[in-house]
């Protein structure tokens, strides 16, 4: 992952939001949010000043990105995971993060696209830090 590589992230609640804004500050490029609130999503793009596109559900192949993080309810990783993976053109690296107990039972997401999972802390650990967030990274009405 490097700050070149352009950033989609599906699922913009408390996580996929934090990541974007913690991603933007970094000088990633936060290229789309994909959300079914656009209020929230609008929120976030609005502290983030490339302003990342925002999409519906149903928009998934308009993605183009070379990273796509899903921060959606763990329910729902397999089934966006099943749909990225019929309506996308590229081969994005995707990330997913799922509780230990709960990722024992989900299907694997597609075997179109390489797809991380993060179970546990021990399993982040052994990947270099992206970024640092910080409470002062966080100023509400602050463009990134």
């Amino acid at each position: 992952m490097t700050r070149n590589s352009n950033i989609s992230i599906i699922g913009v609640g408390r996580l996929g939001g934090a990541l974007a804004i913690a991603l933007a500050r970094t000088n990633f490029r936060v290229e789309n949010l994909v959300a079914r609130n656009f209020e929230v999503a609008e929120k976030v793009a609005n502290l983030i000043e490339s302003q990342p596109k925002l999409l519906s559900e149903n928009e998934f192949s308009e993605i183009t990105s070379d990273i796509i993080l899903i921060t959606t309810q763990d329910f729902e990783i397999s089934k966006v995971s099943r749909e990225l993976a019929g309506k996308l053109e590229s081969k994005p690296i995707v990330f997913h993060t799922t509780p230990r107990k709960l990722s024992a039972r989900l299907p694997p997401p597609s075997r179109a696209f390489p797809t991380i999972r993060f179970r546990s802390k021990k399993d982040c650990t052994a990947l270099p830090t992206l970024f640092p967030i910080r409470r002062k990274n966080f100023s509400p009405g602050k463009k990134i």
